[in-house]
């Protein structure tokens, strides 16, 4: 998916570049410490501006734009023949991933309480729970998410 989607964007004029990408669940990449074992994530680099945005469209789970949390911050490789080079991966800001709940209540005379409770996910939460979704759903059933 990332190959077609740097195919779409570069034709599209904007710049692309494969990237590798560290991941903090094992080791905290460090630039100085060139070994590709600890680069073991493949994305794509887009070149924004001036600023290199690290996208990983195969994350399906995901907010579109966002790097699972484990390689946001982390310093990335970008594949170039000419000048390969780290650029440090970007980080979503706290609204990225958010939690809202919205009720719509009445109280009846007797004391009783019905209605409506709404939640709903972003970023980080939402992949959580689509991920735990996913693992207990039932072959043939429906998931109850809506992914946006």
């Amino acid at each position: 998916m990332n190959v077609v989607f740097a195919a779409l964007a570069a034709q599209a004029g904007l710049e692309t570049r494969p990237a590798l990408v560290g991941n903090r669940n094992e080791y905290v990449f460090n630039p100085q410490m060139a070994e590709r074992y600890f680069l073991d994530r493949r994305a794509m680099a887009v070149k924004v501006g001036d600023t290199w945005k690290i996208v990983d469209v195969g994350e399906k789970f995901l907010t579109p734009g966002m790097l699972p949390w484990e390689e946001e911050g982390m310093y990335t490789l970008l594949a170039n023949p000419k000048a390969p080079s780290f650029v440090k991966a970007l980080v979503s800001p706290p609204e990225a991933s958010m939690e809202k709940r919205t009720a719509r209540l009445e109280l009846s005379k007797a004391g009783e309480l019905t209605g409506d409770v709404e939640e709903s996910y972003t970023g980080y939460r939402a992949e959580q729970l689509r991920r735990r979704s996913r693992r207990n759903r039932r072959p043939g059933a429906r998931s109850g998410f809506a992914i946006r």
